[in-house]
């Protein structure tokens, strides 16, 4: 990559992980680079209005407004979603729960889209946003079904570390609860990833059984709570999309006389 791009790439990055903003000082101890070249590379972002200035004692960087509406445009750029908003929007709305779709990437789990409905009362994850496989219902789908071999890799390999009481860190629990989620076709994270909430999801697979992304349902836990009107609900979301996507195959998890 261009080194010029490359740097001006870091200083992105630099800007939107810090939400209050980045000073001049902080990028060059960061990235390294020199002085004149990341100012000249900051000076440039801020004319094109990828970052702004916030004024003050120190003159900080954050994300602009193009930047903003250059995340926003992600989810468009997927083909799947154009399909998917439509479906998330109006399950969200009828339900009152959040609705997220997500992908795999570099081992992580990004959320490619979200929406967050008016009654909802729950704080909503922003798009672009990373957590881990493990302990979120949208990650294990994700892990659950990918082909055998990069399953196996992924469950060799993910750190599995505790963010509640309930995350799962043992390997061959998490292992276990990896065949569970394949075998009944979708995932749950209850308070594993927040001691708050829960969250059901399932794949959405392309024409070789893959996972291209997965979808999900979350919301405030309660101990009362019955899954089973969110599970078909986003099964049969999951199963719409995955044949838009030229997948043929039964649907993952069917139950016997299920259609």
């Amino acid at each position: 990559m261009n080194r010029s791009v490359d740097r001006a790439i870091d200083i992105i990055e630099l800007a939107t992980q810090n939400r209050g903003g980045v000073s001049l000082r902080d990028i060059l101890i960061k990235t390294g680079m020199p002085k004149s070249s990341a100012f000249d590379i900051v000076r440039s972002l801020v004319k094109r209005n990828i970052l702004r200035e916030i004024p003050g004692k120190t003159t900080l960087y954050a994300p602009g407004r193009q930047l903003y509406f250059m995340g926003n445009s992600y989810p468009e750029s997927l083909p799947i979603l154009k399909i998917l908003i439509d479906r998330l929007q109006e399950t969200a709305e009828a339900t009152h729960y959040n609705t997220y779709a997500g992908v795999l990437e570099n081992d992580e789990l990004v959320y490619a889209y979200k929406y967050k409905p008016k009654k909802s009362i729950l704080t909503a994850a922003g798009l672009g946003d990373k957590k881990p496989l493990h302990c979120t219902a949208l990650g294990k789908v994700l892990v659950s079904f990918q082909k055998p071999d990069e399953c196996r890799r992924l469950i060799a390999s993910l750190p599995l570390s505790r963010l509640t009481n309930y995350t799962i860190t043992d390997r061959e629990e998490f292992s276990r609860e990896i065949q569970e989620c394949f075998d009944r076709g979708y995932a749950l994270d209850i308070r594993e990833n927040d001691d708050h909430t829960f969250c059901v999801s399932a794949p959405v697979l392309n024409n070789e059984g893959v996972a291209e992304m997965a979808v999900s349902l979350s919301y405030i836990y309660s101990e009362n709570i019955s899954l089973e009107k969110e599970i078909k609900i986003i099964r049969d979301i999951a199963h719409e999309l995955s044949q838009t996507l030229g997948y043929s195959g039964p649907r993952p998890g069917k139950k016997q006389g299920e259609e």
